[in-house]
């Protein structure tokens, strides 16, 4: 589950920063750039993105690349992977649900718990944020740094950003997350980079651009339906029965090569 956990964490915090801050960071200052996020963000009805995730292991030397496009509205969100395989997910209240084409397959996880707090809403309010981590303003324009001609880097950073350090409180998902850097774009609001390491060491590192809001997106075009050809399972336990997985096959069994999105 650690995977699902890195997608909802990026669905959840990443499309909508809003957070308090910790006893150790300067609460007024970043209390104030908080509550303007929130106040700009009471706009936003839609979001579309594309983004670029590279994953650092250590067991290979160079980094897993996979891009694609996130679409967001209300409490929904899509992903869907196009290189170098396609994938998608989608984000509800009560449920995600992944999606492998090719393989005609798809896998659904309940949220529950902390997973359903956080999946409410991709724009979550401070209130929300505060009950699953301790959150601090740090530096995090390296996470959009770009080679610069004749050697060297130059930060794509926007000019009004804000780097957020998230810590998650005691709770499950401090089982699966270490810690998450967050790149803020306070003008939109929303985030541009972010960077997510587990508890194993694997580091995460997720880009967004293109990113445009209130373009008109109905709920169809953020719900992801599945087909009755479309063999289902349910690797954490059955959730209760959606309008779109009740027509699909169903399975006990998930198979463990199957990688996720984004």
């Amino acid at each position: 589950m650690v995977t699902l956990w890195r997608l909802v964490l990026v669905a959840i915090v990443g499309i909508g920063v809003a957070a308090a801050a910790r006893q150790d960071a300067a609460p007024a200052d970043l209390d104030a750039k908080l509550a303007a996020i929130e106040t700009r963000g009471e706009t936003i009805e839609d979001l579309t993105a594309s983004f670029e995730q590279h994953k650092h292991t250590a067991l290979l030397r160079e980094p897993m690349v996979s891009s694609g496009t996130v679409l967001v509205r209300g409490g929904r969100v899509l992903w869907e992977t196009k290189k170098p395989r396609p994938s998608m997910m989608g984000i509800e209240e009560e449920r995600a649900i992944v999606l492998y084409p090719r393989q005609k397959a798809a896998e659904i996880y309940p949220l529950r718990g902390e997973m359903r707090l956080l999946g409410a809403s991709p724009l979550p309010r401070i209130a929300k944020l505060r009950e699953a981590f301790e959150i601090g303003e740090t530096d995090a324009t390296d996470l959009l740094e770009a080679p610069r001609d004749g050697g060297g880097t130059r930060s794509l950073a926007p000019a009004e950003a804000l780097g957020l350090a998230l810590t998650p409180r005691p709770g499950p998902m401090r089982d699966h997350i270490e810690r998450v850097r967050a790149l803020v774009d306070m003008a939109v609001p929303a985030l541009v980079a972010m960077e997510i390491v587990d508890v194993d060491g694997d580091r995460t590192i997720i880009r967004f651009s293109d990113i445009r809001t209130n373009q008109g997106l109905a709920e169809r075009d953020v719900t992801l339906r599945l087909a009755d050809d479309i063999e289902v399972s349910y690797p954490a336990g059955r959730p209760e029965a959606g309008p779109d997985e009740g027509a699909a096959k169903t399975s006990g069994e998930t198979s463990g090569d199957r990688e996720p999105l984004p």
